[in-house]
């Protein structure tokens, strides 16, 4: 009876643990669903050093359909994967396109630009608005993709001439029934034109250690990112949250005095933003 006792129990365990198995290892950092014009997929992007460089599209059985190498910011900037379609920016579906947020090297603002999967440059919009601006007074263009009965648009308006940019685009809005009520704007999702995130005040305010910022997602979106600038906008923090929880406790220790930004962003270029103080 002693040797089955350990036996029995291990048989147990094992059998209690195979309900939740592996089902497969992507190399990469980050995978989101896409849903594209022959459905459902996985992304998984591959950065660098903070810098994305490529995106793997996968079939749900793993099977890896494409390799998309992103064309590289120049020295000193990054860049944001906003979009990534196959019949939004034009009405081929055999070739995937991509909208990347340009930004950095000392500027408050970004640059849009659109490209095919082999690099070539389909479209340029400039002085776009940092999506961590502070204040809508200081933001020259809002980025916004629109779909309604007359078809997709994105929409670029700049604040200091009161005038909208409304760009039609060639293609169209694919829906799939899992993936696309995210919110993550990867592949064509449903997540257009919904309600803004908010962010709440931090407390305490100013802060020695730690604070803790209150959050709200809006319908439509199961997570985003609470990221900290320094008042040049260089990116000193950043937390993935959700909608589990409606705050999240930020520790201060590996920041100087000083007045920094917090933003709630989302995956489509969606924030809202407010100030905290450090103190020592």
């Amino acid at each position: 009876m002693k040797l089955l006792i350990p036996l029995f129990i291990v048989l147990i365990v094992q059998e209690g643990s195979a309900q939740i198995v592996l089902d497969n290892v992507y190399n990469g950092t980050m995978l989101h669903p896409a849903c594209f014009s022959t459905g459902e997929k996985y992304i998984v992007k591959e950065d660098s050093l903070g810098i994305l460089k490529r995106v793997y599209i996968y079939d749900l059985d793993h099977s890896l359909l494409k390799t998309i190498s992103i064309v590289q910011p120049p020295p000193g900037q990054n860049i944001a994967l906003y979009t990534l379609a196959d019949d939004l920016f034009d009405t081929d579906s055999t070739t995937f396109e991509y909208l990347l947020n340009v930004y950095g090297g000392g500027s408050s603002y970004t640059t849009g630009k659109i490209y095919r999967e082999d690099g070539t440059l389909l479209f340029t919009i400039d002085s776009v608005s940092s999506f961590f601006s502070a204040s809508p007074a200081t933001q020259e263009y809002a980025f916004l993709e629109i779909e309604n009965d007359s078809g997709i648009f994105i929409q670029a308006s700049r604040n200091s001439t009161k005038k909208v940019y409304v760009y039609k685009l060639p293609g169209k809005i694919h829906y799939c029934n899992s993936c696309c009520t995210s919110g993550y704007y990867v592949g064509n999702s449903s997540g257009i034109q919904k309600a803004s995130p908010a962010i709440g005040n931090a407390m305490p305010n100013p802060l020695q250690h730690s604070t803790t910022i209150p959050y709200e997602l809006p319908e439509g979106y199961s997570s985003a990112y609470i990221v900290i600038y320094d008042l040049n906008g260089t990116e000193m923090k950043r937390y993935l949250v959700g909608k589990a929880f409606n705050s999240i406790k930020v520790s201060s220790n590996d920041l100087t005095p000083g007045t920094y930004l917090y933003s709630l962003q989302t995956s489509d270029g969606k924030s809202d933003s407010k100030k905290m103080v450090v103190i020592k």
